[in-house]
């Protein structure tokens, strides 16, 4: 930023002394290097100064990667969104199969006349049971809803099978 009343400012050699400052020399060698150069006498502290006050690269890289980190919340939330609500999804999918095999299974429990049959289809719906609660669960937890009443009804959800008779 410029300042009237700093000599680096209003010199015509400010991009060079700004250059061989940011370079590694020393304010006492840039003081030297113009007066030798040029016949222009800025002092040591002046150039550290105007390097401090207004040419401070530091502070200006830390203002724009914190303005570039900033700036990009939007996208990385909305990544973020988009990635849960792609498991949310994921475990409504889970939670219909489960569904449906544990109408298949039921129906099969009561056609089977094997008490093999019976034990494997009555595993299966138990399963798949296991999974579709597992599922309910995870999806709860993506939603931050744990409320009692929230569980009852998808639980009723869940449950709600038009052949199961109670």
């Amino acid at each position: 930023m410029y300042q009237a009343r700093c000599k680096v400012c209003n010199s015509t050699h400010r991009e060079e002394i700004e250059e061989r400052y940011q370079n590694g020399m020393s304010a006492s060698a840039i003081s030297r290097w113009l007066e030798e150069s040029f016949n222009e006498k800025i002092s040591h502290v002046a150039i550290k100064n105007h390097m401090s006050k207004h040419f401070n690269v530091k502070e200006v890289v830390q203002k724009e990667y914190i303005k570039k980190k900033s700036d990009n919340p939007e996208k990385r939330m909305k990544k973020f969104v988009e990635e849960e609500l792609d498991e949310i999804e994921e475990l409504d999918s889970i939670m219909r199969e489960s569904k449906e095999l544990r109408k298949i299974a039921f129906e099969r429990i009561k056609e089977a006349t094997r008490p093999r049959s019976v034990e494997v289809w009555n595993s299966t719906w138990s399963n798949a049971s296991r999974e579709a609660i597992r599922a309910m669960k995870m999806k709860m937890e993506k939603l931050g809803t744990t409320a009692k009443d929230d569980l009852v009804k998808l639980l009723k959800e869940m449950w709600e099978d038009e052949n199961v008779e109670e």
